[in-house]
């Protein structure tokens, strides 16, 4: 659902993974997976994630400012592929950025962030690392920069 609210976009949205396999918490923890040891092969479960982005442009500039904040609830643990959505099955993410508009191409920058714990990620290393290295955490905030072009 979209809409305005004077100068600010608002859009919100619910989207929902029924129970399957792919969900499921086949793997008690990262060590576990590391080992490619089921320890509840065939286990289901579902994911529900709502969220909110509202963003508004500064009058008479080419900048709009906008922000997210995400909700999700569902995979606690390791799925079959040893991958996870969070390690307890539910978090929070959250964006905010700024976007500059030249010409047909739009450039951005944008802080993103969860409400991950480093301990709670680390629970499910190293599935939950960047590469499966064990190193660094997908959950970590990192500033992200973009380009897009309209044709």
């Amino acid at each position: 659902m979209s809409g305005t609210a004077g100068p600010v976009n608002v859009l919100v949205g619910v989207a929902y993974a029924p129970k399957q396999q792919a969900l499921g918490a086949w793997y008690a923890d990262g060590a576990a997976a590391a080992e490619g040891v089921y320890t509840d092969p065939g286990d289901k479960n579902d994911n529900i994630y709502v969220w909110g982005d509202v963003s508004a442009g500064i009058p008479d500039t080419p900048i709009t400012l906008k922000a997210h904040v995400g909700y999700s609830d569902g995979n606690a643990g390791l799925g079959p592929f040893a991958t996870s959505v969070a390690p307890t099955g539910e978090y929070l993410d959250w964006l905010v950025g700024v976007d500059y508009v030249l010409g047909p191409v739009t450039f951005g920058v944008a802080y993103v962030d969860t409400d991950i714990s480093k301990g709670e990620a680390a629970y499910l290393q190293p599935s939950f690392s960047r590469g499966q290295d064990g190193v660094g955490s997908i959950a970590g905030s990192t500033v992200l920069f973009s380009a897009t072009a309209a044709f």
